[in-house]
Order: C-alpha cells, then structure tokens, then sequence
C-alpha cells in the first residue's frame, strides 16, 4: 500500500531490473486504483552517475482512460518521495 495525493492505495505490478542501464520499470498488472484512471501504467527509476554522485530520472508512462483524467501529479510526487527515502537512507550508512 502507498500513500499518493493523501489517499492510501494498492497496485499489482511485476518488477523489470535493468543492471546494464541502471534502471527498473514498475509494470502495472490491471490491478489497483491506479487502473480507477489510467489503462497504461509503467514508472522508471534510472539512476545516472555524475562523477562521485548520482542524478535519479524518474518518469511515468501512462494511457489516461479518458480526456477528464487529470496528470498524474500525485504518483510523480510519491515517486520523489520514494527517491528521497533511498538517498537519505544510503547518506546515512
């Protein structure tokens, strides 16, 4: 379960790791809120490294269900946040 936009939410998804390009996509299984909105749903972690550090490019593919769907601002937002847990986690140790 995650909190997105304030509201506590579920989604299946299958986990595709991609060592060589530094990155995992979410796949979404037509399972979930997400899919009350959206027919498409596939979030991508890619890390870059940039000299000792690393830059975190998120985006988000997605089908809208129709023209009144709004952005998906709020599932971008708990992506940073998810990105934000990492780092503070990783500068800890």
């Amino acid at each position: 379960m995650a909190v997105a936009g304030g509201r506590n939410e579920t989604l299946k998804e299958r986990v595709e790791h991609d060592g060589a390009n530094m990155s995992v996509t979410l796949v979404g299984l037509q399972e979930g809120d997400v899919f009350k909105y959206f027919k498409l749903w596939k979030p991508v972690y890619k890390v870059i490294p940039k000299g000792r550090t690393s830059v975190a490019r998120l985006t988000i593919g997605y089908e809208k269900l129709n023209e009144n769907v709004p952005d998906p601002n709020d599932y971008v937002d708990f992506m940073v946040s998810i990105v934000k847990d990492v780092d503070a986690h990783i500068t800890k140790a």
